[in-house]
């Protein structure tokens, strides 16, 4: 009677044993399965194409074009790049970070102005800022400028603003961090150090143009340091978008 008891002990316990093997693995598929749907979420909110829609036709300001919402204060375009997004700006750097250009929660943010930058791009520095995104999206685009081939072929873009088009032309790349203060804490006042630094720490550079204010395109070098890359751009004002707006 004893033996037999003790068998049916057993295989209850075996059977238990299973079941909680069984709910192991149900709960660490469970979790695969989240991660996977997660990372596919964010990867798809990265690459949403529906703003697209309001992407700035040839020759056509924000003014004309429409924007998203009050927020936007640009359109950006790198030529034969993955980057071609609207510009957001708020009154701090926290709310684009996770929120897409409509006003909804994405991992991937959107790209955006520092606060501290005027809009309208008539600083002599303005900085954006862009998650770093696998396949290229959002600015993880700009890990390609660290090939010198691709920098040297990759120099032309348009940035169109509320009532003004302008060329924009990367022409240096610098590996940084989040203590650049001439960087991160963008003003007019630290420009000269702002040139220097450039020149002291570009990976690939070559002259700039000269008068021309300067844009800088800043995504994190990876997700668990103050590591960041900057490409630093000229933004020319198009001449011939003037007198095409005299003759309408």
């Amino acid at each position: 009677m004893g033996k037999k008891v003790a068998i049916r002990a057993v295989r209850i316990l075996d059977r238990l044993t299973d079941l909680c093997i069984l709910l192991v693995c149900v709960v660490v598929l469970s979790m695969c399965a989240y991660a996977l749907y997660d990372n596919f979420m964010i990867y798809n909110n990265a690459v949403d194409n529906s703003v697209l829609t309001y992407r700035p036709v040839k020759n056509k300001t924000l003014v004309e074009a429409g924007v998203i919402n009050d927020d936007q204060v640009a359109w950006l375009t790198i030529d034969d790049t993955t980057i071609d997004f609207p510009v957001m700006q708020a009154d701090n750097n926290s709310k684009y970070l996770n929120m897409d250009p409509y006003g909804n929660y994405s991992l991937s943010g959107s790209i955006f102005v520092d606060y501290r930058c005027a809009g309208d791009f008539s600083n002599m520095f303005t900085l954006l800022y862009g998650h770093h995104m696998q396949n290229g999206a959002m600015f993880g685009a700009l890990d390609n400028y660290k090939d010198a081939t691709f920098f040297y072929a990759h120099r032309t873009g348009t940035l169109t603003v509320k009532d003004k088009i302008y060329d924009i032309m990367p022409y240096a790349v610098v590996p940084t961090d989040v203590t650049a203060y001439c960087i991160f804490y963008p003003s007019d006042e630290d420009i000269e150090e702002l040139v220097q630094y450039i020149d002291d720490n570009a990976l690939y550079k070559v002259d700039p143009i000269e008068g021309a204010n300067i844009v800088g395109l800043s995504t994190c070098a990876d997700a668990t340091s103050g590591d960041r890359l900057v490409v630093f751009c000229n933004i020319v004002e198009r001449e011939e978008q003037e007198s095409e707006s005299e003759g309408i």
